[in-house]
């Protein structure tokens, strides 16, 4: 989590990873850029909550102590589901709405993002998808193919408490 936590903080910042450094190895982008500044910071001494946050914090230039509590102090259990979803053909591409539902006890400041492949062996491709609300929402997106598999939350950013009903397939 502290590897999502650590690029969702980086791309907030305007310093975002290129596509090649990210897609190609996002453990080694936040080793490369956040372990040397941690250690450096505190070497190899035992430290806890507070100096992660004021290393996050010192390398992005954003305050997310407050984004952070809602995580932790807060045991956040979310439920994010795909609810229906509705292709139609629109000239020489697709219209996709998909219909999610987010389901937790509070509002939450949710980043995430929303996967599909056109093709079975095709790449995902990804749209961030921020919400700070529980409850049905909806997104559409274009595409030159149609959609044949749609994931909610792929790269696992978000503390659920159920996988099952967060994808859709063709």
């Amino acid at each position: 989590m502290i590897i999502t936590v650590y690029l969702i903080l980086v791309n907030c910042s305007g310093d975002s990873p290129t596509q090649y450094e990210y897609s190609n190895s996002p453990r080694a982008y936040f080793e490369t850029n956040y372990y040397d500044l941690f250690f450096g910071m505190n070497g190899y001494e035992t430290v806890g909550h507070s100096e992660l946050i004021a290393a996050l914090q010192a390398h992005t230039g954003i305050p997310v102590e407050q984004y952070l509590d809602q995580w932790i102090k807060n045991n956040a259990k979310i439920d994010l589901s795909i609810k229906n979803v509705v292709i139609q053909q629109n000239g020489n591409g697709y219209e996709t709405s998909v219909e999610f539902n987010a389901e937790s006890d509070k509002d939450y400041e949710i980043f995430t993002a929303l996967g599909y492949r056109t093709s079975p062996e095709g790449e995902m491709t990804i749209i961030e998808v921020n919400t700070t609300k529980t409850g049905s929402q909806s997104l559409s997106f274009t595409s030159d193919a149609r959609p044949l598999y749609i994931q909610l939350d792929p790269d696992f950013r978000v503390p659920q408490v159920a996988l099952n009903n967060d994808s859709w397939s063709r």
